[in-house]
């Protein structure tokens, strides 16, 4: 990340090179925007013959539901005899670490395959996910076997994560009932 951060942010720590990705707000709501990186994502899948798209249907995006509003976006696939029903936000009936696991891998193989034509931006997204999700594993192990406090947590997300405090206390609260987020990583 050090090395796409020099290409961003020139001459600036990681943290601030981090700050300075944060602040780049969409004009557009979330939904919009993930709908527009959605179609984006697609066609680059078919452009680059990675996978084949066996059907037109599109996932469903909007907003969650506010009783899961403590993560970012989540997926619910119909059943195998619901028949012509749409993808939405939601859970899935799939192991955690194989799931997340393949998310965490095709990210990084999207990034190697051309998405965002060397971007540093792309790639330091792409990183900094990474991170996170492996800063998750350290603080879910070290939360619930190693007697780390939820502030030790936040500073975990803060200082070794880049995250803005927001998010780095947001993660250190879900890891207190989500410890199987460190399956990211382990996947």
């Amino acid at each position: 990340m050090r090395t796409e951060c020099t290409k961003f942010a020139l001459g600036k720590t990681l943290q601030q090179c981090m700050s300075q990705m944060n602040a780049h707000e969409p004009a557009e709501s979330t939904p919009d925007a993930a709908r527009r990186q959605l179609t984006g994502l697609r066609w680059f899948l078919v452009d680059k013959n990675i996978v084949s798209i066996p059907s037109s249907e599109e996932v469903k995006i909007g907003e969650s539901p506010p009783d899961m509003r403590w993560n970012f976006a989540y997926i619910s696939i119909p059943g195998p005899y619901e028949k012509n029903m749409p993808s939405t936000f939601g859970h899935v009936f799939v192991g955690y670490a194989f799931a997340e696991g393949w998310a965490h891998y095709t990210e990084a193989m999207m990034w190697d395959a051309g998405l965002g034509d060397g971007d540093p931006k792309t790639h330091i997204g792409q990183l900094s996910n990474a991170l996170l999700r492996n800063v998750r594993f350290l603080a879910a192990i070290g939360l619930h076997t190693e007697g780390m406090t939820i502030a030790q947590v936040e500073r975990l997300f803060f200082e070794d994560g880049y995250q803005d405090m927001a998010t780095a206390k947001q993660q250190a609260a879900r890891v207190t009932f989500d410890p199987e987020y460190l399956d990211y990583t382990v996947g």
